[in-house]
């Protein structure tokens, strides 16, 4: 694990042994182990409830990325192989175990505010095989970085993305900019079913808005499918199914529901 610019050096090993003895020591920050697959992998979460950190709301773990990775562990052909990209990563839960899962290459963004937490995640994560695997980036929606949108990224991914309706028009610019000029570039998001935006459209998912704003030609008129559906007992909400969206260039990429 490193940062984008980040490089290897003989004192890495010695960091990172420094590095788990603070975090072992931090009160402040709750721990979880969430396995991935069935070959025995795991992610070490660690969340920050209290806020002592400075972070966002995604200093918490939110459902639909939990609730998403089970489902893509039995779907490995999405992303094996694949180079993907997390936007509004939080914990980096997802990114994480894409990781393990089989991913190429990860690289978990957020807002700066949130980095510091998400960096800590990516730390507690770094031993084993998967360590040069993953990699973090400040990403605030509406800019992309140069480094990060002159990559061809072969899969970009996000859970519970869609929840204040006025960062829908960055949210989409940011993610038609990392499709853009790329035929073969998907993503794929798991997104609750919430209807809660004051401009709704008539009671349908909030997130109705976001791919709207995709289907318009100044982002591609970038094509949606839902792929999957995972109930809200199986996800642990209150009442929301956690919808697997698909997002493309062409109509008929995958087999699906159309939104």
């Amino acid at each position: 694990m490193s940062s984008l610019s980040g490089e290897a050096n003989p004192s890495k090993r010695q960091r990172r042994r420094d590095s788990d003895r603070s975090l072992s020591t931090d009160r402040s920050l709750r721990e979880e182990i969430i396995a991935v697959g069935e070959d025995g992998d795991h992610v070490r979460v660690l969340s920050d409830r209290a806020g002592s950190w400075g972070g966002t709301c995604g200093s918490v773990l939110w459902a639909a990325s939990g609730a998403a990775l089970p489902w893509l562990a039995d779907r490995r052909a999405l992303f094996e192989g694949c180079s993907v990209l997390e936007l509004g990563a939080g914990l980096g839960l997802l990114g994480l175990g894409m990781a393990k899962l089989g991913a190429r290459q990860v690289m978990l963004t957020d807002v700066p505010a949130q980095m510091p937490l998400l960096l800590c995640n990516a730390q507690a994560n770094s031993e084993g095989p998967h360590e040069r695997r993953v990699k973090t980036c400040a990403l605030e929606w509406g800019k992309l970085p140069t480094a990060l949108g002159a990559q061809n990224w072969d899969l970009v991914v996000g859970a519970d993305l869609v929840y204040d309706e006025d960062a829908m028009p960055s949210l989409a610019w940011t993610l038609a900019a990392l499709l853009r000029g790329k035929a073969n570039s998907r993503a794929l998001l798991a997104l609750p079913d919430r209807a809660e935006f004051e401009r709704g459209a008539g009671g349908k998912p909030d997130y109705t808005m976001l791919f709207d704003l995709l289907a318009l030609p100044e982002h591609g008129s970038l094509t949606t499918k839902r792929v999957g559906c995972i109930s809200s007992e199986d996800a642990g909400t209150l009442g929301s199914e956690i919808h697997i969206l698909l997002v493309s260039h062409a109509k008929g990429d995958a087999d699906g529901q159309e939104v």
